[in-house]
């Protein structure tokens, strides 16, 4: 089957196009993204779409996207996991779906899932699909746009992962605080969950996860498609 899977995120939109279980196709587009469907896909008509927002215009989208299969996830609760967040209206689809991409790629494993793009999602999904919770905060870019914006003097630098712990120059602190600062995060969110579960499975996606894998342990598991994955992964539970 050729499934086309959509993950409309805040500042772009994700496609990858399956067939059967294998990523066949994979691109990103901005604003005008419906009209590129038809070129992206090719003479390989979908079967099935399926359908991830962060903005959730949903009536615009079904405009848009005229097919008779199309599935759009709509609320936590079209992802079967046990969800234990207190607000599950307020918990973003996109942290939920890397979730169960994770139960499906590891289901004998604790999984903790970091997503770091404009923001670092920490999330901790338990053996047996149970969703535990997770923590938001700033991305990268973000806190050095943050730094500049809301100070005088601060100037504007640009991410540099290659640098040592300890800047030399302003720019280099800058750089510093904001790699460092998220990777010490990481390190810290897997030292709690560690001293509970004991072992986890550290996964890591999103746009600036090559940034940090280098510097983490060598067992986590990088892959820049969960949330495609995860879609995908999905669509298998339709009939």
């Amino acid at each position: 089957m050729i499934v086309l899977c959509i993950d409309e995120g805040n500042t772009s939109v994700k496609m990858g196009l399956f067939a059967g279980d294998n990523l066949v196709k994979y691109g990103r587009f901005e604003e005008d993204w419906a009209s590129d469907i038809p070129q992206f896909v090719g003479v390989q008509e979908p079967e099935r779409i399926m359908f991830l927002s962060s903005k959730e215009d949903y009536a615009s989208v079904e405009e848009k996207i005229n097919h008779p299969n199309l599935h759009i996830i709509r609320q936590v609760d079209d992802i079967p996991l046990t969800i234990e967040y207190l607000t599950p209206k307020t918990l973003g689809k996109d942290r939920v779906i890397s979730a169960y991409a994770a139960t499906q790629l590891f289901p004998d494993d604790h999984c903790a899932i970091f997503n770091i793009g404009t923001c670092l999602t920490s999330d901790f999904v338990e053996r047996g699909g149970i969703y535990k919770g997770g923590n938001i905060s700033p991305g990268l870019k973000m806190r050095l746009k943050s730094m500049h914006k809301f100070t005088a003097k601060l100037p504007w630098v640009e991410v540099d992962a290659e640098l040592e712990p300890l800047g030399l120059t302003t720019e280099q602190a800058l750089q510093n605080g904001a790699y460092y600062g998220m990777l010490y995060e990481i390190q810290g969110f897997i030292i709690s969950l560690r001293k509970k579960y004991n072992y986890i499975r550290v996964m890591l996606t999103g746009g600036d996860a090559n940034y940090f894998a280098k510097r983490l342990e060598k067992s986590i598991f990088v892959d820049p498609f969960l949330n495609l994955k995860g879609l995908h992964y999905l669509s298998q539970s339709y009939a």
